[in-house]
């Protein structure tokens, strides 16, 4: 993209190269160390820089900047979907629309949808594409029957993702409804997939049903903060749309809060709730999945995204005895949540009462109500990347204290006042 010519210099070309890798940096392609490394080769064979950049045209930069941001969001995206026989009926109907609702919601310009269907044996139904009318018309020939063959979906997804050539990222989109019952299972499928995921391959899972063996399979496939649950169809439709929105760009906040507790976030008239009383799981931004602790001792864990760009405040609500986990992650550009804050062992009783906010900000704040009384006796703090700290609180606690003991003592001074004045008052008119 720069105009160099038969007769410019190899420092011109350093300068090229290295401007370059600026613009890759400042985009978020490349860190600092890969810029020292470039200049470091430059040096290792004596080439120095050209003393100055009048060279390089009006424009030049620019178009090195628009071939980097469209290189950064170009993906391939494998949709491997469970077509076994356990589909059947409903599912298989509404998986349908959802997969078709997912490639409209997915599929552009930078962004290639493939289809693979697997049961018994595995097929790719779609190369990958961004046709819309090709892709939906794949995506209608989807049946059910057989069995559960998921290594043989996930091999023809990787054969349509083909190897990296570092200019397009390589997503698997992998759905099923419960454990796979031929070839490889278990741990075998675990170390298969994580051998792609070290071959950078981001996998995003979507179990659908009530099988916990096959929802925590899915689980461990997953990239980090990838693995979706769905309930019942409906929640089916809308999380593969919230997949495809995260791969066509749009950032979400991920929280999870491990703990006998109950969540709640409201933004405007929406209200997003995990309370049995008003249990609502998806708004127009975003949702919260309601899931079995890791821990096996019968709590849940409630996950929720949230779309970025609006102040979530989030409150907490104890329901019981026990300890709280709370970790909040923020996308990077690639949408990789890349910041997690993490919140670990706070006690939790009945009369516990938390606030926090989702938002990017430089910190994140977590206050405790310990008794319910309105006054947060802690006050816990997580940077990016952190495990939170305890704030010290005393201060703020004894100034809430003393204000409440001085609107008290002037409320009294004011109703004495004003019975000394009623007195005087009857004394005149006697």
């Amino acid at each position: 993209f720069f105009s160099l010519t038969p007769y410019s210099t190899f420092s011109q070309y350093r300068n090229c190269m290295e401007l370059t890798a600026t613009i890759m940096i400042e985009e978020g392609y490349l860190s600092s160390d890969n810029l020292t490394r470039i200049s470091a080769a430059f040096d290792e064979v004596e080439i120095d820089r050209a003393d100055n950049n009048d060279f390089i045209e009006d424009g030049d930069e620019e178009k090195v900047r628009d071939a980097v941001t469209k290189i950064k969001g170009s993906r391939d995206v494998a949709l491997v979907l469970d077509c076994s026989g356990s589909m059947d009926g409903e599912p298989i109907s509404r998986m349908r629309s959802a997969a078709t609702d997912f490639v409209e919601v997915a599929a552009s310009p930078n962004v290639r949808v493939g289809l693979v269907a697997y049961e018994s044996n595995s097929a790719v139904l779609s190369p990958l594409s961004a046709n819309l009318s090709s892709l939906g018309s794949s995506i209608s020939r989807l049946e059910s029957g057989g069995n559960t063959y998921m290594e043989a979906g996930l091999r023809d997804g990787m054969q349509l993702l083909g190897s990296d050539t570092g200019d397009r990222r390589r997503i698997v989109v992998l759905m099923s409804d419960g454990l796979p019952n031929e070839g490889k299972t278990g741990s075998e499928l675990v170390s298969y997939v994580d051998t792609l995921k070290e071959d950078n391959v981001k996998v995003y899972t979507l179990f659908f049903g009530d099988d916990e063996g096959g929802r925590q399979l899915l689980a461990e496939l997953a990239s980090e903060g990838c693995n979706f649950n769905a309930n019942n169809t409906d929640e089916l439709e809308g999380f593969f749309n919230d997949i495809a929105e995260e791969i066509s760009g749009t950032p979400f906040i991920r929280a999870e809060i491990d703990c006998p507790v109950e969540v709640t976030v409201t933004l405007g008239d929406e209200t997003l709730s995990s309370d049995p009383e008003s249990l609502n799981t998806r708004t127009s931004f975003g949702s919260l999945t309601i899931e079995p602790s890791e821990e096996g001792d019968g709590t849940t864990s409630k996950v929720l995204r949230l779309r970025e760009g609006e102040p979530y405040d989030i409150e907490i609500v104890g329901t019981g005895e026990g300890t709280m986990d709370y970790t909040i992650g923020f996308m990077d550009e690639y949408g990789d949540y890349a910041d997690h804050r993490t919140f670990s062992k706070i006690d939790v009783t009945e009369d516990t009462r938390m606030e926090t906010r989702a938002e990017r900000a430089s910190e994140t704040i977590l206050r405790v109500d310990e008794d319910g009384d309105g006054v947060f006796e802690d006050v816990w703090r997580a940077a990016s990347g952190e495990e939170a700290e305890l704030v010290d609180n005393t201060g703020i606690v004894w100034a809430t204290v003393a204000g409440c003991v001085l609107m008290g003592g002037g409320l009294t001074a004011l109703g004495a006042r004003s019975l000394s004045r009623s007195w005087k008052q009857a004394r005149l008119a006697a």
